[in-house]
């Protein structure tokens, strides 16, 4: 500790004894005078500090009469108070005491993070622990270690550029600028809400050390820009590139950990919104990932190509109108309308008969049928029996022979067309060419025993087929090419010969006369004696009467495409109807002259010759009759009666007749009215 002395010439004076005789002591207070005298010798001259320190007191203090101006008794008291702090501290009290007040000279580093240590070089310091506080933007720092040069603190919770001070008990320095740098902390992925959600859809991820320079990488969509950044969290709407998988927010602070969020697919459009089975679709989007199923309804599509934003499937067989959906791993998505419109594949059979079954083979047809659902020969309604999605069954139409151009409709549309083929039109019911073309007749009435065949068709060259054939008779042939034969008035027999060899026989019930088959090869017999027309059947050959009470004489039968019975009766010049849907018998015309043998054309019109006269005449299906052809041109040699008649599937009408020159003839006679003989001799057909 120090005090100053001062010799006026008779006596010592110091700084606590201002007059002679005083006391001069050795006190913390003097030494602060001294020190600031000694530091500040021009603003306080070591004369000035005489008595600054009186006695007078216990403990002793300053004397407020002794005024130095240029340092205020404040100042020499926290001069003091710091010298008695280092005291304690058995610290060397004087060399903090450099300056009277702490200077700032430097800091170093000029710039630093929050959480940095930084070291602030000056003087005047305190080396006590406490004895200094720093204080940075505001916010005191904590001291790491203090001298009276130099102290280490560490940089507070500051948020820019901030002045940084050092205050002793003695006084605080002037400030120094300090330069904050930001912490590069990288974010931190806390959550997603929602996790599951699909392109387009805005999602919100929360954290840590978010900035606005963020951004967010998604699976296959890296670095995209958010809609909002703050410190806790940022909004973003899902790209429609982005895969599902992990994300990640990046910035100039580094990259955060990694966070699931399940992408769901998404559908945005179809190729085409309807097509057949078979036909590609493409459906656009997002979110299919690298695999996953396309479903419509309930049946699963097969898949030709499969990327994020778009897969190409084909209609399977099975599908029916439904919606188009996508399933992964993390979800379903949305569902688009497509409709199936419908496609043959075959019918089959592809050839037949009226009222002969057929199936419709194909897809897009639609479960069940519905009010706009049809199918169509050429553009006649066919009559529907049953139907399903990839089956439909119908009968076949009736009309003349020749290909009708299937087609199903529904809804959604009409189908490819497909060939079905009539073979068996109204006027095949009594048909006497093979599938082949050949022409057969057989013995008339007067001679028995033979049946003959072309040997080629058309070429009118007839060769016995057949010989011992009882009596002679009526023929017919199936489309199986099975030959039926029926004598003429002398017996009951009815005769089938098959393709193989065989034949099989039957007896009606009566004396046997007209023959006529139905579509499904079932023979129909007239008889000359009893009024009855029966019928046996192609597959088991049983008989049964059909129906009866006409007339006796039932030399003609033609059946039409529905199945409906014509006959003739010779006697008395009627053609009657059975009706096969009401079993109602009618008188359908009159024709005098007794008309025997009677056939459909190919267009449903009955053509009935006169039997004793030449007219041909053609009645529709309301009994109009009208005159066709006038065959007395063609008569050369005293043809007397029209025996037997068949129409060809162009229209071509040949007749037998009996001739007083030849037995028999037989004439062709085609759509325009021309006529050709083709054979004479005793045959009939």
């Amino acid at each position: 500790i120090r005090t100053i002395v001062l010799w006026n010439g008779t006596n010592w004076l110091s700084i606590s004894n201002g007059s002679a005789g005083g006391a001069v002591i050795l006190s913390a207070l003097t030494t602060a005078v001294a020190l600031v005298s000694a530091l500040d010798p021009t603003g306080l001259p070591a004369a000035n500090t005489i008595g600054k320190v009186t006695t007078a007191f216990n403990p002793p203090a300053l004397d407020a009469a002794v005024v130095i101006p240029a340092h205020p008794d404040s100042e020499i008291n926290a001069v003091a108070t710091d010298l008695i702090s280092f005291l304690n501290q058995d610290v060397d009290p004087f060399a903090p005491l450099s300056v009277i007040k702490p200077r700032l000279d430097s800091l170093t580093p000029a710039a630093a993070k929050v959480g940095d240590a930084v070291a602030l070089a000056g003087a005047g310091f305190s080396p006590v622990p406490g004895g200094n506080t720093v204080m940075i933007g505001g916010k005191q720092a904590t001291i790491l270690s203090a001298s009276p040069k130099l102290i280490i603190a560490a940089v507070p919770a500051i948020s820019a550029d901030s002045g940084v001070t050092v205050a002793t008990a003695r006084g605080t320095t002037a400030a120094r600028t300090l330069a904050l740098l930001q912490n590069t902390i990288a974010p931190v992925v806390l959550g997603v809400a929602p996790h599951v959600a699909a392109a387009g859809n805005t999602i919100t991820i929360t954290g840590q050390n978010f900035t606005a320079d963020s951004r967010v990488n998604f699976q296959g969509a890296a670095n995209q820009a958010p809609a909002t950044a703050e410190a806790n969290s940022v909004t973003i709407k899902i790209p429609s590139s982005a895969l599902p998988g992990t994300i990640t927010v990046s910035n100039s602070n580094g990259t955060s950990n990694q966070f699931f969020v399940a992408l769901l697919p998404a559908i945005t459009g179809l190729s085409a919104t309807s097509g057949t089975t078979g036909s590609s679709v493409t459906l656009s989007g997002s979110g299919f990932a690298s695999g996953g199923t396309v479903t419509i309804g309930n049946v699963e599509m097969n898949q030709t190509s499969y990327a994020n934003n778009s897969i190409v499937v084909t209609v399977p067989d099975s599908a029916m109108d439904g919606q188009i959906s996508v399933v992964t791993a993390f979800g379903t998505s949305n569902s688009k309308s497509y409709l199936v419109k419908p496609n043959i594949s075959n019918v089959n059979p592809n050839n037949g008969f009226p009222e002969s079954e057929i199936t419709i083979n194909g897809t897009g047809f639609g479960a069940l049928q519905t009010s706009g659902s049809a199918v169509f020969f050429d553009n006649r309604p066919a009559t529907i029996t049953s139907w399903s999605n990839t089956a439909v069954k119908i009968k076949g139409e009736g009309g003349g022979p020749g290909d009708r151009t299937v087609t199903v409709k529904t809804a959604n549309g009409t189908s490819n067309g497909v060939t079905w083929k009539l073979t068996w039109g109204a006027n095949r019911s009594h048909y006497v060419w093979d599938s082949s073309g050949r022409m057969y007749v057989t013995s008339s009435h007067c001679c028995g025993g033979q049946i003959l065949r072309e040997s080629s068709a058309g070429s009118g060259n007839f060769q016995v087929w057949k010989n011992g054939t009882p009596y002679s008779g009526r023929l017919a042939i199936d489309p199986n090419d099975r030959v039926w034969h029926v004598t003429h008035l002398r017996d009951n027999l009815v005769t089938r010969y098959n393709t193989d060899g065989s034949q099989q026989q039957v007896r009606v019930g009566g004396s046997t006369f007209g023959l006529a088959l139905d579509s499904a090869g079932n023979a129909f017999i007239g008889t000359w004696s009893n009024g009855t027309v029966y019928k046996v059947d192609a597959n088991s050959f049983n008989v049964s009467a059909v129906f009866s009470g006409t007339s006796n004489y039932q030399s003609g039968l033609s059946i039409d495409a529905v199945g409906n019975v014509y006959f003739t009766r010779d006697r008395n010049g009627a053609i009657g109807k059975w009706d096969k849907s009401t079993g109602q018998l009618t008188t359908f015309s009159v024709i005098s002259n007794f008309p025997i043998p009677i056939s459909h054309a190919p267009d449903g019109v009955l053509i009935a010759p006169e039997s004793r006269s030449q007219w041909i005449y053609r009645i529709d299906a309301n009994g109009n009759a009208s005159q066709w052809f006038n065959f007395g041109s063609a008569t050369s040699c005293g043809d007397i009666r029209t025996h037997s008649l068949s129409v060809q599937d162009d229209g071509t009408i040949y007749l037998g007749k009996y001739a007083t020159c030849a037995g028999s003839v037989g004439y062709r006679i085609s759509t325009n009215r021309s006529f050709t003989l083709i054979y004479s001799g005793n045959y009939l057909f």
